[in-house]
């Protein structure tokens, strides 16, 4: 059993010995504190499961993510559009600087750790290792939201992405304005189905808060009277 999100690697297995006709089955860990993978002491296990216990999860290292899961282009995309001040140093640095500046990774002997939050926010599919991790849309066409009357959509990619791709489709197809023109007054009233602003926050604060631990995504039910 690997658990992540450790600044050491530490496994345990179930040691089998045949004696006779029975079976002695016990769990041994082991730490990789350098090069050499060593069996744990029982302070030190006691040490790393109360540490693991207090790192929350998106701040844990995925030790599936790779840097082949990241994509430089998104984060180059975050970082301009957030005026970071890396913003000068994005064609001087390599990928690997710059999430590790962005502390979404870390760097190890063996070469750069990914942490989840990294693999959410930069990487192509984050869904592949963090099963949650995506936006599916349901939108129904009648107002018994009959299950075969209805569109599915499902928005992937970084997280900050799927935001912003779900609302540009919320605002593109669901979204309608009403203007109403108002005698001896050149300004005309307009009137929208939906707040725009609210769903932007309420979409955002669910991405935000979610506990990524759990395999279940966001889900958008956008019926004919309420979202």
């Amino acid at each position: 059993m690997i658990l992540e999100g450790m600044e050491v690697c530490h496994l345990s297995y179930t040691n089998i010995i045949q004696i006779g006709k029975e079976q002695d089955r016990t769990i041994k860990y082991w730490i990789r504190p350098a090069s050499l993978t060593v069996e744990a002491k029982q302070s030190e296990i006691a040490e790393l499961f109360e540490k693991f216990a207090s790192i929350p999860f998106v701040d844990r290292i995925n030790s599936r993510a790779s840097m082949e899961h990241m994509r430089r282009g998104y984060l180059e995309d975050f970082i301009s559009e957030s005026n970071s001040s890396l913003i000068e140093e994005l064609n001087v640095r390599s990928l690997e600087d710059l999430l590790v500046s962005e502390e979404v990774a870390e760097e190890k002997d063996e070469g750069i750790a990914i942490k989840n939050i990294g693999l959410l926010m930069f990487g192509e599919r984050p869904d592949k290792l963090i099963a949650g991790s995506k936006i599916e849309l349901v939108r129904f066409h009648d107002k018994e939201a009959e299950a075969s009357d209805f569109t599915e959509k499902t928005f992937y990619g970084p997280i900050w992405k799927q935001v912003r791709d779900a609302l540009d489709y919320i605002k593109a197809t669901v979204i309608e304005e009403k203007v109403v023109k108002v005698d001896g007054r050149a300004e005309a009233d307009r009137f929208f189905n939906y707040p725009y602003n609210a769903l932007e926050e309420a979409l955002v604060n669910a991405v935000l808060h979610k506990n990524y631990k759990e395999d279940v995504p966001v889900e958008i039910r956008i019926y004919l009277d309420q979202i």
